[in-house]
């Protein structure tokens, strides 16, 4: 169970009503951030590419925040990203998008199956940092990958979406409240994920 990441999938519900608490609110996205400045958030459920995309900018030297669901704080300078690195899970065809992964986890050959990392093996876990840019990626068959500037209500719409805390009237107006300002703090977009892979971590530092 501990192998697999259901452990901490527990831990992390059984958790979250605490954290609410002390103004510590989940989001479902892989966190990362460049040279301690620029945190990014790739928002979305499963098979949006969020975890792919995010992989790429670590191999590409980017810090990992967290692979499934960072913790949102507010802080008098903005809302920050908490660093919950935990387990990475990663799929056989991901290998074959992106093969630098074998050589960063010191792999001689792709797993025959979905198999489970410690975030160590990726490198330092990322600083808590402010969030600069939202990203929500969806994958299309074209060529080329492309961002596109996405309307801060329906980006608001979408966290809500992707939000992992279940909701409670304790907590739900300062929920809401935190991710309306972070839409407001970050630059948000509609990332379209083509064939080009290598191409991606250049348009998300570009914007």
């Amino acid at each position: 169970m501990v192998a697999s990441g259901r452990f901490e999938d527990i831990l992390l519900v059984v958790l979250a009503y605490f954290l609410r608490r002390h103004g510590h609110y989940m989001v479902h996205a892989f966190g990362a951030a460049w040279q301690a400045e620029q945190g990014i958030l790739l928002i979305g459920g499963s098979g949006s590419g969020k975890t792919t995309t995010g992989l790429n900018l670590i191999t590409q030297g980017w810090q990992l925040l967290a692979n499934d669901a960072p913790l949102l704080t507010e802080r008098p300078s903005g809302v920050f990203a908490l660093p919950t690195p935990g387990l990475v899970s990663i799929r056989p065809p991901t290998f074959g998008l992106l093969p630098r992964l074998l050589g960063l986890l010191g792999l001689a050959a792709v797993p025959q199956r979905q198999i489970w990392f410690a975030a160590a093996r990726f490198g330092a876990a990322a600083p808590a940092v402010p969030i600069r840019k939202l990203f929500f990626p969806h994958i299309t068959d074209q060529p080329t990958s492309h961002v596109e500037p996405l309307n801060r209500a329906v980006a608001l719409a979408q966290l809500l979406e992707e939000s992992v805390d279940r909701w409670d009237a304790a907590t739900t107006n300062g929920h809401i409240a935190l991710l309306e300002r972070l839409t407001m703090q970050a630059s948000v977009y509609t990332l379209h994920l083509g064939r080009n892979l290598a191409q991606i971590a250049e348009l998300v530092v570009s914007g």
